[in-house]
């Protein structure tokens, strides 16, 4: 803590953050806050991404993307899942045609690379196991393995 600096951040659009939230890139360069209002996981959280000029306000467009799981992908990138799939926050929000159909979470491994799940709890309901891909890769440059549990 003796080395902490304070930094106040650009303010962000809508009210008042009342919870505060990190995601980091496995290689450490790309450090995101999320800031959840009132309704808390409910909205789509406000978005800092700290680089070599300190924090800067992301904006996911408008209307943002429903979702509830964020994941840092490196490259300036963080990922979000939600009942639309994945989709990736940088400069905007993109979704790409090649990318999983993920609704459940996405979390990023020590690696770099990100689990991403069908539902959030990873089973999948149709009776086909438990659904999860693999995006190996940097950034929004990644190849998806899936991969499909079954119980025996």
């Amino acid at each position: 803590g003796r080395s902490w600096q304070r930094r106040d951040l650009p303010g962000p659009d809508g009210g008042p953050v009342s919870r505060v939230e990190l995601r980091v890139s496995p290689d450490g360069r790309d450090v995101w806050l999320l800031g959840f209002g009132a309704a808390g996981r409910l909205e789509f959280p406000r978005l800092w991404l700290h680089g070599p000029g300190g924090w800067r306000v992301r904006h996911a467009g408008d209307p943002a993307p429903v979702a509830h799981a964020y994941a840092a992908a490196g490259g300036q990138a963080l990922v979000v899942a939600g009942p639309g799939g994945l989709g990736v926050v940088g400069d905007g929000y993109a979704t790409f045609g090649d990318w999983p159909s993920a609704t459940g979470y996405v979390r990023t491994l020590p690696d770099g690379a990100l689990v991403a799940a069908a539902d959030t709890t990873g089973t999948d309901t149709t009776g086909g196991g438990e659904r999860l891909w693999l995006g190996v890769g940097r950034g929004t440059n990644r190849r998806w393995i899936e991969i499909i549990v079954r119980a025996s």
